[in-house]
């Protein structure tokens, strides 16, 4: 008999169980989105555990409450209690961009351009720059030869 897998996408939440080997861990995982031909058995907090075995959780370097993942979940049948579940081994733990953290990290950049070692470049300047060049702006400008101040629309004693 194939065992059922679910798709869910959620976040890690913390540790509640580790081996002293550190090699088996039971986390909780909160569930954003069930999926909807299987769906997973929540318990009262809308979350789940998840046991991971054989270093897997230290080997796929995730991130607590920052960090939305996509997971294949398979039921943990030797579980006595019903919302535990055992990561499916076919297939990847998935990261989620996230469009908020993104957004946000281009805000800081622009925030970062209007600082007083940058008086000399304008506001809307400085949004051009970030929408363009994306996160990486500094490094492209520094590295790329091509790149220069009259591409955004600003004077060469300015740039």
């Amino acid at each position: 008999m194939e065992r059922q897998t679910s798709k869910v996408i959620g976040q890690f939440k913390k540790i509640l169980w580790q081996s002293s080997d550190s090699k088996t861990l039971i986390v909780s995982f909160y569930i954003k989105k069930n999926d909807d031909l299987n769906p997973v058995s929540l318990n009262k907090y809308e979350g789940i555990s998840i046991t991971f075995k054989n270093n897997l959780f230290a080997d796929s370097k995730i991130v607590f409450e920052e960090q939305d993942y996509q997971l294949s979940l398979i039921k943990n049948q030797v579980s006595k209690y019903p919302d535990s579940y055992l990561i499916d081994l076919s297939s990847e733990i998935l990261p989620i961009k996230n469009k908020e953290t993104e957004i946000n990290k281009l805000n800081y950049l622009v925030r970062v351009l209007r600082l007083p070692i940058f008086k000399k470049l304008v506001d809307s300047k400085a949004g051009i720059l970030v929408n363009e060049l994306k996160e990486d702006l500094f490094f492209k400008i520094i590295k790329n030869q091509r790149i220069n101040g009259s591409l955004f629309g600003i004077e060469e004693e300015t740039w």
